[in-house]
């Protein structure tokens, strides 16, 4: 049996013409040793991934129970696939399906790729700006507890959010990428590459949370394992956030956001 090289994981969150349009995309990269798990996170309209998955036997459909999040959705699908699969793949890429790649040469790059961790250079064609690396250095307790004083009232995370988007509109004329590959605390969560290192060597997807905060969760993890977070600029994803992402979250996921940053800071800042 030949072992797969990468395995691809989405999660579909009613969003499954997106999840096509990315299935399709990904198969006219110059590359077809892989596989694409799609976790179905509580759509109940799934005719057309059924259709999609007659149609090419690279993908899988992953059917949870219920809305697991997006990393422990990743984490089910994962052990999913261990069950029927006896080898890791040798790297396994978790990412938004609103993502495409710049050229088709992407994994040309990819397996001359140091670390466990690796993120891409990721381009935001609504925000004109760059969203790697997502963390040079570790965030702070200070940085921490700020969020989540302002997750904690929503008209608070309305003024902090304006402030960002004005900034970031700022930003935009002088909006450069970091060429150089270099080793970094977090990067993006969209388009995050694991090789199969990083569970062999104590990595997982066994997120406490349920939505948001996964770039720290994937950080603290190689913190604790001495596992390299590298970001690398040849590789190039231009991000859409059309989809699953909005300009302003809702009250509901402003409280998954507080419940993510309070988990991570009493996992790993206070002792």
């Amino acid at each position: 049996m030949k072992t797969t090289q990468v395995l691809f994981i989405v999660i579909n969150y009613f969003n499954e013409k997106e999840v096509i349009e990315f299935s399709n995309h990904l198969a006219n990269q110059k590359f077809n040793n892989y596989e694409l798990l799609i976790v179905n996170n509580g759509s109940k309209n799934h005719n057309l991934l059924f259709e999609a998955k007659r149609n090419s036997e690279k993908l899988k459909l992953i059917q949870p129970d219920k809305n697991l999040g997006y990393l422990q959705g990743a984490n089910f699908a994962l052990t999913s696939w261990l069950d029927d699969n006896p080898n890791l793949p040798e790297f396994v890429i978790l990412c938004n399906t609103d993502i495409a790649f710049e050229d088709n040469n992407f994994f040309n790059d990819l397996f001359t790729t140091t670390g466990e961790i690796i993120g891409p250079s990721i381009f935001s064609s609504r925000s004109k700006n760059y969203q790697n690396p997502y963390y040079q250095n570790r965030i702070s307790v200070k940085k921490l507890n700020f969020l989540s004083l302002i997750y904690s009232f929503y008209p608070f995370y309305i003024l902090y959010q304006t402030i960002a988007i004005i900034k970031a509109f700022i930003k935009q004329s002088n909006s450069e990428e970091q060429q150089n590959q270099q080793q970094v605390y977090a990067v993006h969560g969209s388009f995050m590459i694991f090789r199969n290192n990083y569970f062999i060597n104590g990595g997982n997807f066994n997120y406490g949370s349920f939505l948001y905060g996964e770039e720290l969760f994937i950080a603290e993890t190689a913190l604790q394992n001495n596992l390299q977070v590298i970001y690398n600029p040849l590789l190039k994803i231009i991000h859409h956030e059309h989809s699953t992402t909005g300009t302003y979250k809702k009250p509901a996921h402003i409280k998954f956001m507080k419940q993510s940053i309070d988990w991570i800071r009493n996992t790993y800042f206070i002792k």
